[in-house]
């Protein structure tokens, strides 16, 4: 599938798709906005496979908040484990993440502090063995390292 097929169907599979536009910032590039959200999906030039997905108001400096963290935010992960059709992406978005959609970012301070830790931690779990099991759910993309090393360590989110 061509990646403006995918942002097409992605954006016509949203609740309320009618409010969105899709906009072509090249051909990696594309944001699927309205007046309440902007939904940035970028697509890797050399790897198929999911595109990252940012979500953050309309205006132009606002914060990105990425789908990845936002996924485990929510518990999204286990239900949605992999989103790898722009439909799967869709409902996703539409069931777990309509206050975004509609415009609430009150979560923004919440992400930023696990943004952050997020941040700080990898820098530990780069220093494991590569046969450590939260350094092989790091490297295959599995959140639930994050959780795993808090454990690890005594600490919680």
């Amino acid at each position: 599938m061509e990646n403006g097929e995918y942002v097409d169907r992605l954006r016509s599979h949203l609740d309320g798709s009618e409010r969105f536009v899709v906009k072509q910032g090249s051909d990696l590039s594309w944001n699927i906005e309205s007046s309440q959200c902007r939904i940035a999906v970028v697509f890797d030039r050399y790897e198929a496979g999911d595109p990252v997905v940012t979500i953050s108001a309309p205006s132009s400096d606002a914060q990105k908040m990425s789908l990845f963290l936002l996924r485990h935010m929510r518990h999204a992960g286990q239900e949605f484990s992999v989103a790898n059709s722009p439909e799967t992406l869709a409902r996703m978005l539409s069931l777990r993440f309509s206050d975004l959609l509609s415009g609430d970012f009150s979560i923004q301070r919440e992400y930023a502090a696990l943004s952050r830790r997020f941040f700080t931690l990898s820098f530990e779990v780069d220093m494991l063995l590569d046969t450590d099991p939260v350094k092989r759910k790091f490297a295959d993309f599995d959140i639930a390292w994050l959780e795993d090393l808090l454990k690890r360590k005594g600490q919680s989110l």
